[in-house]
């Protein structure tokens, strides 16, 4: 399996961003890119985060360090300035281990971790927040 990061942003203000296997510093720094990117269009993001493998989880050497360095170089105020949520799906193998992730503690913004992307939606729904069709996100992580 090849590695991937996409960032989608045509459901605008709701960006989904997709990890798929180890991600290595090049992937990463396209992550780190997507997300200034982001920043620059405005505030009212709704930053869905999707992994779609235990590996996408996994820190390759120095991303853990370039995410701090990003991070202290004004990031965090950006994010807490630019996104208003942070659902973040993960496989619902590694569910167990990462649902208490307080989101708001690491980001500063409203999030939670969920084992299915249907429950991420309706979650952004309950909060009344901007929430994609599972469908449509469904086509853009996988466009065949």
């Amino acid at each position: 399996m090849t590695a991937r990061f996409l960032s989608d942003d045509r459901l605008w203000p709701i960006v989904v961003q997709v990890a798929e296997g180890l991600q290595d510093m090049a992937l990463h720094a396209r992550m780190l890119s997507a997300w200034d990117a982001s920043f620059q269009r405005g505030a009212g993001i709704v930053m869905l985060r999707i992994y779609l493998d235990s590996a996408a989880l996994e820190h390759a050497s120095g991303v853990a360090k370039a995410t701090k360095a990003w991070m202290q170089a004004g990031a965090a105020e950006a994010i807490r300035r630019h996104v208003t949520a942070m659902p973040i799906v993960v496989p619902p193998s590694d569910y167990e281990t990462m649902r208490d992730l307080d989101v708001f503690r690491v980001f500063g913004v409203r999030g939670g971790i969920f084992p299915h992307l249907d429950e991420a939606c309706a979650w952004l729904r309950r909060a009344e927040l901007p929430a994609p069709d599972p469908a449509i996100v469904a086509g853009i992580i996988d466009p065949r």
